[in-house]
């Protein structure tokens, strides 16, 4: 098998679902890290200068 097919391999297991349509595609780690982006975007704001209204 080719690098470019287990590449393209990988990438597509993550899209792969189940026959069970409620099973959630946010896995544990996903939402981990979801969590860490929405943690730093939000001190990213909050560091920025306030506009005067």
């Amino acid at each position: 098998m080719s690098l470019d097919a287990v590449d393209y391999e990988a990438s597509q297991s993550d899209v792969r679902t189940s026959d069970n349509a409620s099973e959630s595609l946010m896995t544990p780690a996903r939402r981990a890290a979801l969590d860490a982006l929405e943690r730093e975007f939000h001190e990213l704001l909050q560091s920025l200068p306030q506009a005067a209204s």
